[in-house]
C-alpha cells in the first residue's frame, strides 16, 4: 500500500501559511490549460515509468499510480471530472486527484486485509478436517499454485520456441536454405538440431497438453472448493 498524502502547493517547500485570494486567481491556468488533460497525464505516466526504471518507484507503487492516472482520464473523457479552487493549473488538478485516487486506494485495501485477515476455517487433509486456519492461507495456496503454472508456461515457451523450417521430409533441405535467417524472421530462440528428431518428436505437444491439464485443474479446484468446503 502506498502511503497517506497531504496536500501542498507544489512550489510551497518552506512557505507557511496561505496565499492572498487575490494572488491566487492571478496565478490560476486551469481555466484554459485544462484543455491539456490528456497531455499531462500521458507525461505522467511516461515519467513514472522512468522513475521506476531509476529504482525510485517500485513496480507496486508505479502500477498504483499508473492505475490511478488511467481513473483520472476516464474521468474527464466522461466529463465527471471535477476542479477545485486550489487547482492553480491542470497538472496540479491532475497531481490532486491523484492522490485522492491514491488514498481512497490504501484505505480500500487495508480494510479489505483486515475484514479477511481473521476470517477462519477448518483445513482439510485426507478427506477429513484438520486443523484451523485462516481464509487468506487457503487462498494464498491457490495463488502459489497458479504462479507455479504460469512459471511451467514460461519455461515450455522457451522450450517449444525452436525454429523446424527447414526440416524437410526428414534429413533437412538441399536448396540452401539459410534457417538462421529464418530463426530470425520468426524470433525463434534457436533452430532444431536433428532434422530427424523435428518429424518424429511428439514431446513439444505433450508437454503443452500437460501444462494446460495443470492450469485447468488449479482453476477447477479454485472454482468448486468452495462449493466443497460447503458442503462438508
Amino acid at each position: 500500500m502506498l502511503p497517506f498524502f497531504q496536500g501542498d502547493k507544489l512550489w510551497g517547500g518552506r512557505f507557511v501559511g496561505s496565499i492572498d485570494p487575490i494572488m491566487e486567481m492571478f496565478n490560476s491556468s486551469v481555466s484554459y490549460d485544462q484543455r491539456m488533460w490528456s497531455a499531462d497525464i500521458r507525461g505522467s505516466q511516461a515519467y513514472v515509468k522512468a522513475l521506476e526504471k531509476a529504482g525510485l518507484v517500485s513496480p507496486t507503487e508505479m502500477e498504483h499510480i499508473l492505475t490511478g492516472l488511467d481513473q483520472i482520464h476516464e474521468e474527464w473523457s466522461k466529463g465527471t471530472f471535477v476542479l477545485t479552487k486550489a487547482d492553480e493549473d491542470i497538472h496540479t488538478a491532475n497531481e490532486r486527484r491523484l492522490k485522492e485516487n491514491l488514498r481512497e486506494s490504501s484505505i480500500l485495501d487495508a480494510a479489505e486485509m483486515i475484514r479477511e485477515i481473521d476470517i477462519l476455517f477448518p483445513g482439510y487433509t485426507h478427506m477429513q478436517r484438520a486443523q484451523p486456519i485462516r481464509w487468506s492461507h487457503w487462498i494464498l495456496s491457490h495463488a502459489v499454485a497458479l504462479c507455479r503454472d504460469a512459471e511451467r508456461l514460461g519455461e515450455l515457451r522457451k522450450r517449444i520456441n525452436v525454429l523446424p523450417l527447414g526440416s524437410g521430409a526428414i534429413a533437412g533441405n538441399p536448396l540452401g536454405v539459410d534457417r538462421e535467417l529464418l530463426r530470425k524472421d520468426t524470433s525463434c530462440k534457436a533452430v532444431k538440431g536433428s532434422t530427424c528428431s523435428t518429424q518424429s518428436e511428439l514431446i513439444d505437444s505433450s508437454g503443452f497438453c500437460k501444462a494446460y491439464s495443470l492450469v485447468a485443474m488449479a482453476y477447477y479446484t479454485l472454482y468448486f472448493a468452495p462449493v466443497s468446503y460447503h458442503k462438508c
